[in-house]
């Protein structure tokens, strides 16, 4: 663990905000011994967020940088082995797993939520706030609208209470040298005279977020704290491992999985694509509010909706966002998708029921209900796999139909979007990844049209349909299959 805060020190302060990608190479703040910075720098590059590339041909000019841009892979695998020599598999996870797990999400928060929350003390224009929180974990880059309003300054906390690691760094190799000769000359800050001019706005005027741009609400912040909770009682699941907690895992993953949200939540509910009793609809629809991926209401809308607007600039969960938009970022628009789905007009269907109101209305309820249950039959190992893995493994797994299967995969069907067909996808989805299938017949309650595409959500419906519980089972003929929405790609295949 000491080696993982060592690395993250070395190569987060010293390489990504004192030398890489911030203060030294990307602005030129300050001037380093040329050693000095080639240390930095390289110190950077085992932070994995990529060597440099364009618009810096001051940097790809030099040897030294074009070597790192070209050998980046062969240095971080030098580090791992190194890790791995001194401190074994522990110094593996916590030297390259979770010190960069914890870089990357420090630097992406400066990104993106000192662009959305805090302060905003100077005009730049631009959305950027000063934020106390993220620069905690980002050793002074949350100071980030001071940043933007003098970029060419290298310190970002420029009152005495904004805590600023990496100028108090830059400040202390200012005052050493050897032999001499500093470690570090020209140092940038910005003037009273730049305070001072129509920049500065003494934090009046917020700038609003354009209506484009994401708002974010309380539900916002729900989302958080449970991705958070989720994935970090993951970290726990090898010291609390045993085979009744697993078990309990694989069996929630399949009842909140399989026949909450696949048969129930998106075939049933969301398509209509059969028919079942009210009390085995209801059930199946309590089985999906355990996978903590919202009430059916919200859950519903917000599909038919990106089925209305697939993969268009009002799809909820498009990768012509980007892939990481439509993984996960998306869950973030709650205000976006509320407004433009009619605040749930496209599912009166639902909201005209009590019973998915009550769901709606007192979801936290039944969110907490379970892991206390859990832990009074098997203790935190149950809170754990049953909780933390179970539903980290749905949740992405649900990702993976919104973001891969409109990436990559086979197009057999021409639906006038990006679905794909993906075989990988299909076998953890419960047939979900058959996607392209999928929007080219909504309607229809299988998936995995060929015989050998495997479609576990199907097998379930087709059993309650042969015991009498599903009816109106919806499928296409052949007919619906022949029409324009088949076509034959162009190299040939179907």
């Amino acid at each position: 663990m000491l080696g993982g805060n060592y690395a993250s020190v070395i190569t987060g302060l010293f390489g990504i905000m004192l030398s890489d990608n911030y203060k030294k190479l990307t602005h030129r703040r300050f001037k380093l011994a040329t050693y000095l910075e080639y240390l930095f720098a390289y110190s950077g590059l085992h932070v994995l967020q990529g060597a440099y590339y364009k618009n810096v041909g001051h940097l790809t000019r030099q040897h030294y940088y074009w070597f790192l841009l070209k050998a980046q892979v062969l240095h971080v695998v030098i580090l791992s082995a190194l890790l791995y020599m001194f401190g074994g598999f522990p110094f593996i996870i916590w030297g390259m797993g979770v010190r960069t797990v914890i870089m990357y999400h420090a630097h992406f928060m400066v990104n993106l939520v000192c662009h959305i929350m805090g302060h905003q003390a100077w005009n730049t224009g631009k959305l950027s706030k000063s934020n106390w929180f993220v620069h905690l974990f980002s050793v002074g880059g949350g100071w980030h609208n001071n940043h933007h309003a003098f970029e060419f300054s290298t310190r970002h906390g420029l009152k005495w209470g904004q805590i600023d690691l990496t100028w108090y760094m830059i400040r202390l190799l200012e005052q050493v040298g050897f032999q001499h000769v500093a470690l570090v000359t020209d140092i940038k800050l910005s003037s009273v005279t730049h305070k001072q001019k129509t920049s500065f706005m003494n934090g009046a005027n917020n700038m609003k977020l354009p209506s484009k741009v994401r708002e974010w609400h309380l539900v916002n912040f729900v989302y958080i704290t449970v991705l958070l909770t989720v994935h970090g009682l993951c970290l726990f699941a090898p010291s609390n491992f045993n085979w009744s907690a697993f078990g309990v895992a694989v069996i929630l993953t399949v009842i909140t999985g399989l026949f909450g949200i696949t048969l129930s939540y998106h075939r049933n509910l969301s398509h209509r694509s059969f028919k079942l009793p009210k009390y085995l609809e209801y059930l199946f629809a309590y089985f999906g509010l355990l996978a903590l991926q919202g009430d059916p209401i919200f859950w519903v809308s917000t599909h038919r909706y990106h089925h209305k607007f697939a993969d268009k600039y009002q799809d909820p969960h498009s990768p012509i966002k980007g892939f990481w938009f439509s993984h996960i970022y998306w869950v973030f628009n709650y205000n976006k998708i509320i407004h433009e789905s009619g605040y749930y007009k496209n599912v009166a269907d639902l909201k005209g029921q009590f019973y998915y109101r009550f769901l709606q209305k007192t979801l936290v309820f039944h969110v907490f209900l379970l892991p206390v249950l859990l832990y009074k039959f098997g203790g935190f190992p149950f809170i754990v796999w049953g909780m933390g893995m179970r539903t980290m493994i749905s949740y992405h797994i649900t990702f993976m139909v919104n973001s891969i299967c409109h990436i990559w995969g086979h197009q057999a069907w021409n639906t006038g979007d990006l679905s794909k067909n993906n075989w990988f996808v299909g076998l953890f989805a419960f047939g979900e990844g058959w996607h392209n299938n999928h929007h080219a017949f909504e309607f229809s309650a299988r998936h995995g049209l060929e015989w050998w595409q495997i479609d576990m959500t199907w097998y379930a419906i087709k059993f309650l349909e042969c015991v009498g519980l599903a009816t109106d089972v919806k499928l296409p003929s052949e007919t619906h299959k022949k029409k324009d929405v088949f076509q034959q790609l162009p190299d040939g295949r179907e």
